[in-house]
């Protein structure tokens, strides 16, 4: 068994290292802006989880993460941090959700915080468009997004 879990992670190393992820830089005082903003104090392991999201972002090969946790234990927030990151390198962002309730849920419920941060988000769904017309930081929305890329 230790010489097949040994192989597999070799060989994902091997995998990591043959593709490029678009590496993200953060600033040192992005964190405490970030952390600063939010609505309420953070916990140890959701600021955990934010270091652990961070080191990702910042790697030249693509990562995998899971944030697992119960209902309004902080992943959402955990995932604005990253989409704070990108939009702080000039990079949009997507932030999907499997039902069109829970997307506008997200996105009403990161709103007050993406304008403390000065970053424009957009709702998109089957029912609405992307606003061609102004400049978005974060997509918030349900698989539909992927039928609104255009490349």
């Amino acid at each position: 068994m230790y010489r097949l879990l040994k192989e597999a992670a070799e060989r994902k190393h091997a995998l990591q290292l043959m593709k490029v992820a678009h590496q993200l830089s953060i600033e040192e005082k992005c964190v405490p802006l970030f952390l600063n903003a939010c609505p309420f104090d953070l916990t140890p392991s959701q600021i955990a989880a934010i270091q652990d999201v961070q080191k990702d972002l910042q790697q030249s090969f693509p990562t995998h993460r899971l944030i697992q946790g119960e209902v309004g234990s902080g992943k959402t927030l955990v995932a604005a941090f990253a989409l704070y990151v990108a939009s702080k390198n000039n990079t949009q962002s997507v932030f999907l959700a499997p039902t069109q309730v829970l997307a506008e849920q997200h996105f009403l419920s990161l709103q007050p915080l993406f304008e403390k941060l000065h970053i424009s988000a957009q709702f998109v769904t089957s029912d609405t468009e992307i606003d061609t017309s102004k400049k978005s930081d974060v997509f918030i929305g349900t698989h539909a997004l992927f039928e609104h890329v255009h490349t």
